[in-house]
């Protein structure tokens, strides 16, 4: 096409639509802005409503690249999950893997109940290939989350080799139904769902939050979801017991909060006893200094009118000296006291 285009015979490209032209955003981009252009040839994406005879500027600079980056990214990701279908087991083969024990994957050695609810109910043991059991459509703001009823499901029959019968399928399906009756007949409304230590009480075997259940005559009980569904034994790696009592675990919570408060209101007393003797202490050493300075201004003023004296004649020399040493020598005392003080009060 492209040597129809040089020798002049092509001068119209028309597509349903830019994914069709190309998925390549830089290599579809150069073809619609300069090779084009520059080979005089009009290009129309039907779909898009794209026509490089009468787009606008926005349309070329903004609309068009954006269209076919997201094509480019819409194969990738198709290619990602081909791929991965590809390399994809069906049931009869994972069956197959785990009987021979070549499967890489690690198989729990305990089944819970919604593992067990998931089996019984899943098609795919069938031989059906099922979609739609969370439709996604990001247009409408809806992110796939929550799970469609059953009947909105898509199945696609027999696309691989049963597990198991139809007729035995439905009988477990049948006997899910009985169970999940009584289980309904049980609800209580008014039954509390939670207790206040509900999220908090761990396993100290295997780790797991156990969970709290509401019994209307036996006490109230945490169990370890490890052992409430499966016949596991009992040695030094495994839960020692089952169940415990709800109001055994409040008891003894309630007790180590007691203690913890005991120990906090001594410390608490301790602080406080402290903080008064430190506030004594300051006190005191604050009035020692403080007498200690007020004895420095003495000295200072006594040694201050005996020079006065001195040089009004009134005491000889010698005698203003003597009262100049001993005023020096208690001065120096108290101000090596105050700073031993000091020290004292920064500790």
């Amino acid at each position: 096409m492209m040597e129809d285009i040089k020798a002049g015979k092509i001068n119209c490209i028309v597509v349903k639509d830019l994914s069709r032209f190309g998925r390549d955003y830089l290599e579809a981009g150069e073809y619609l802005e300069k090779i084009f252009p520059f080979l005089g040839v009009r290009f129309i994406a039907v779909a898009d409503g794209y026509d490089s005879l009468n787009s606008s500027t926005d349309e070329r600079t903004m609309t068009v690249p954006l269209k076919n980056m997201i094509n480019e990214l819409y194969a990738k990701d198709l290619s990602q999950k081909i791929c991965t279908s590809i390399h994809a087991i069906t049931p009869s083969q994972r069956k197959a893997q785990l009987e021979a024990g070549s499967s890489k994957q690690k198989v729990s050695e305990y089944w819970f109940s919604s593992g067990i609810s998931d089996c019984l109910s899943n098609p795919v043991y069938l031989g059906h290939l099922v979609y739609g059991k969370e439709p996604k459509a990001l247009y409408k703001g809806k992110r796939g989350r929550k799970e469609a009823d059953r009947s909105e499901w898509k199945i696609i029959e027999y696309m691989h080799e049963p597990l198991v019968t139809q007729e035995e399928f439905e009988q477990a399906m049948e006997r899910c139904r009985i169970m999940k009756g009584k289980r309904n007949r049980k609800k209580n409304p008014d039954r509390p769902r939670r207790t206040v230590l509900s999220g908090f009480c761990v396993c100290g075997y295997c780790n797991r939050v156990m969970r709290y259940e509401y019994r209307t005559t036996l006490p109230d009980i945490f169990l370890c979801p490890m052992t409430r569904h499966a016949d596991v034994p009992v040695d030094e790696n495994t839960c020692d017991c089952r169940e415990y009592e709800v109001d055994k675990i409040n008891a003894i919570v309630l007790k180590a909060v007691q203690q913890i408060g005991e120990l906090a209101e001594k410390k608490f007393c301790l602080a406080k006893s402290d903080s008064n003797s430190q506030r004594e202490a300051a006190t005191r050493l604050e009035r020692e200094i403080g007498q200690l300075r007020q004895k420095i201004l003495q000295k200072k003023t006594e040694k201050q009118d005996s020079y006065e004296l001195y040089i009004m004649e009134k005491i000889v020399r010698n005698q203003y000296l003597e009262t100049k040493q001993a005023c020096d020598v208690e001065i120096a005392e108290a101000e090596k006291q105050i700073a031993e003080l000091s020290k004292e009060m920064a500790r």
